[in-house]
């Protein structure tokens, strides 16, 4: 890059945006932190017509300047090993992939796709939807879909299927319908419009500053957050964007990226103006880090001071090592694509690491088996896998009633509910301390466990490790709030061993709520025998240790609802050889009939021909499985399930 750069300068006599205009045409991965007084120097030189000697001189220097540049990732990772809680969150969840990676469990898992939703915040500064930094949703769009290209093994480069997908988001927090695009007016933020967001404390927005403007959950959404520039740098040279590691525990999470970066228009024929060719490669990175992948030169700066001084010795994860035995220990390079390996000074072994995107080459177009291990074994089990964030709201989602709660004593490691999983779906937590007390899930749509009371189910909740511990379970059947009604008390028991995975079978109240929002409450604590009370209700307030976590159950429409009614012998059935849904029988006035998925998402609705006894609704498009029909009307109601082939 320093070479074409002083060829530019001996032949041209250009403006500071020429000059820009050659650095973009390399992939920088936001380590050019040049800025505009430097260039408008190096041009005054240039036309001034000093010699080749004192040309060659300074850019010398201005070449050590630019290499000496930390990338934002590695920045604000070192700022948060300061802090010793992260730093044990960070261990944990390299065990865990340890864990996955070693017991195998991984390719017993492989051809499930993960999921992931997205939401992408626009911090803009005013200006008109497609202009500025209000980017268009055509330039967002082409975004997710390079970054799902690249992680689906479909680019020319890199064949590796990690089997993660990213969805933008069809229903927010509030289960209201969205596009996953979230247009935000950010001018009033202080120091956002002049300067942007930080990452050198440059004068503009801290990331906890535009976290707390706008975000939503990090347990069922990827949050971007899309911002002018960083560090003042006009959108243009310098770091591009930075992203945290998944972390369901931790404040920091999600990805903060340029507008300028965001989209993927190879050679810039949208007009978009997107640094690095319009080639989305930031994006691709900076996802690679939220999903535990680190540079694949990590270690390679001993003293944090952003200049490589050390070949990696590839022995600790995270320290000296990415964790991946198929790419090697080399230093950064950046703006290069060299034929050896500068550690050993032999070629490279493959093609794997001086082609990696985790790397600074700019001749990169890949990922490798080992870092989609990595990908999916943090992933795997993990709260944003079972997001409902990137399916249609549901139907009618109102937070079930809570009268009472339980106290949150101050926080500890001690007890705590680690996960719960009911009919294939599993949401994960922490200690006391790492959930910051009590949990309550209840209020968000996109986290909650459907069941049909057609079948039988157990629910199976995971207890912290040490000591010895006591857990009881209650679903408030009538959503009342009180928990003290019939089949409300589904469980209590004491002396459960720490780690243990304590199974709960549900059970049915006389009367079932079908197609409604009910409340189901855990809670935990050690063992009395440590000198704490007994849990003798959902309403204990003595916990010494424990937590509770409070989690929506939906209900679905059933056959047992039919037999309470009062119908004039309506007959419901499907006719798949026309691609048909059929309601037979004379209804008495208008009516309407819905259709609903298996988990409760209305996909078709209708209105009902009173006249005709025999009424047929297309199913044409309609994915083959299992279906409830809902036909209703004042004075009518008949709930069916139907297969469509």
């Amino acid at each position: 890059m320093c070479i074409n750069l002083l060829y530019f300068l001996q032949g041209k006599k250009d403006n500071v945006s020429s000059i820009k205009s050659i650095f973009f045409t390399t992939k920088r991965y936001f380590l050019l932190k040049i800025s505009i007084l430097q260039l408008k120097i190096l041009t005054q030189i240039s036309m001034k017509n000093f010699t080749f000697k004192i040309v060659i001189a300074f850019f010398s220097l201005f070449c050590y300047s630019v290499f000496a540049q930390q990338c934002a990732f590695d920045k604000q990772r070192d700022v948060l090993l300061q802090d010793p809680n992260y730093v044990q969150q960070e261990q944990l969840a390299e065990q865990k992939i340890q864990n996955f990676i070693s017991s195998n469990d991984l390719a017993q898992r492989n051809g499930t796709v993960f999921t992931i939703p997205v939401v992408v915040h626009v911090l803009h500064l005013g200006e008109a939807e497609g202009t500025g930094s209000n980017i268009s949703d055509a330039q967002i769009q082409s975004s997710i879909d390079n970054l799902n290209d690249f992680y689906r093994g479909l680019t020319p480069g890199s064949s590796v299927d990690f089997e993660i997908e990213f969805v933008l988001a069809q229903r927010d927090p509030n289960c209201a319908a969205t596009t996953g695009i979230n247009r935000v007016d950010a001018s009033g933020i202080p120091g956002y419009a002049s300067n942007g967001v930080n990452v050198a404390d440059s004068g503009g927005a801290d990331y906890e500053t535009i976290r707390d403007y706008i975000n939503w959950p990090s347990t069922d959404y990827l949050n971007f957050w899309i911002v002018t520039e960083l560090d003042n740098n006009d959108g243009g040279f310098g770091y591009q964007g930075y992203a945290y590691f998944y972390n369901e525990f931790s404040s920091y999470y999600g990805s903060v990226m340029m507008a300028s970066v965001f989209g993927y228009d190879p050679g810039n024929t949208n007009g978009w103006g997107l640094n690095s060719n319009g080639d989305n490669s930031t994006v691709v990175h900076e996802v690679g880090h939220y999903l535990h992948l680190y540079h694949t030169f990590q270690g390679d700066d001993t003293d944090n001071d952003g200049i490589s001084d050390t070949c990696p010795a590839d022995i600790t994860v995270g320290t000296d090592s990415d964790g991946c035995a198929d790419t090697v220990p080399h230093q950064r390079e950046t703006s290069t694509c060299p034929a050896n390996n500068t550690c050993t000074g032999s070629p490279w072994v493959d093609n794997n690491t001086v082609n990696n995107v985790m790397s600074y080459y700019y001749c990169t177009d890949r990922l490798t088996e080992d870092q989609k291990t990595r990908a999916r074994a943090a992933m795997t089990d993990t709260a944003i896998v079972e997001s409902k964030g990137d399916e249609a709201p549901a139907v009618g989602f109102v937070a079930p009633t809570a009268v009472c709660s339980a106290n949150s004593p101050a926080s500890n490691n001690f007890s705590g509910i680690i996960s719960v999983e009911l009919n294939s779906t599993t949401f994960t937590s922490s200690t006391t301390a790492g959930d910051g007390g009590n949990l309550d899930r209840s209020v968000n749509c996109s986290g909650l466990f459907n069941i049909d009371t057609d079948n039988a189910y157990t629910m199976n909740v995971e207890i912290t490790g040490g000591n010895a511990h006591q857990l009881g379970v209650w679903i408030d059947w009538n959503n009342d709030g009180d928990f003290d009604d019939d089949a409300e008390t589904q469980h209590y028991s004491q002396d459960i061993v720490g780690g243990a995975i304590v199974p709960v079978s549900l059970t049915y109240p006389s009367t079932i709520p079908y197609d409604s929002y009910v409340r189901i409450r855990l809670m935990t604590d050690v063992d009395d025998a440590y000198g704490v009370g007994i849990i003798n209700s959902a309403c204990y307030t003595s916990l010494g240790y424990g937590q509770s976590e409070d989690y929506a159950l939906y209900i679905e429409p059933g056959t047992l609802s039919i037999d309470d009614i009062n119908i004039n012998e309506l007959n419901i059935y499907s006719d798949n050889s026309n691609n048909e849904l059929v309601v037979k029988g004379q209804l008495s006035e208008a009516s309407t009939v819905n259709l609903y998925d298996i988990h409760g998402r209305l996909v078709k609705s209708e209105i009902l021909n009173t006249a005709s006894t025999r009424n047929t609704i297309s199913v044409t498009g309609l994915s083959s499985g299992i279906y409830i029909v809902k036909v209703s009307n004042n004075s009518q109601l008949k709930v069916n399930k139907v297969i469509l082939d």
